[in-house]
């Protein structure tokens, strides 16, 4: 018995990596649907470990991850925050509501039962672990689409 390799067209190979990138896209999409199921409180707390998690690795996610970004932020949030760097510059990180951040706030997220009034929620977000690093933050979140966005973060 001989083994032959198998032989494909270039049609045939076309079809197939078309037909590979349906899947794809469909798996993607279908993910996509999941994150707009989600409540605005684990939507605030997946946001946080993205988010803190860059900072970890000393990236700036508003820049670097513009796409990333507009997953959880508003739109008007976003121009806002891009205005005010550019009039003003920047003295503490407006999501953290500090100019620096401690080891804990990127493994000690919670995100307590929001407050949901039509398309807002009130979301409060406790980082860090122990009384001397911990930080309260409330964000307002806005329903866009079937997705919870955060369109204001304050200090509490």
């Amino acid at each position: 018995m001989t083994c032959h390799p198998l032989r494909f067209s270039a049609r045939t190979l076309r079809a197939c990596a078309f037909g590979a990138l349906l899947l794809a896209g469909q798996l993607l999409t279908g993910s996509a649907a999941l994150a707009k199921a989600q409540p605005p409180e684990l939507a605030a707390a997946q946001f946080y470990r993205w988010y803190l998690h860059s900072l970890a690795l000393r990236q700036d996610p508003l820049h670097q991850s513009p796409v990333q970004m507009s997953m959880y932020v508003s739109t008007t949030l976003m121009r806002e925050l891009t205005r005010r760097m550019a009039r003003t510059g920047v003295r503490a990180d407006y999501f953290i509501q500090a100019q620096e951040f401690m080891d804990d706030w990127t493994t000690d997220i919670k995100a307590a039962r929001p407050v949901i009034q039509g398309r807002l929620a009130s979301v409060v977000v406790v980082l860090g672990a122990t009384d001397e690093t911990r930080r309260r933050l409330a964000l307002t979140l806005m329903r866009d689409g079937g997705d919870w966005k955060i369109c204001m973060v304050r200090l509490v």
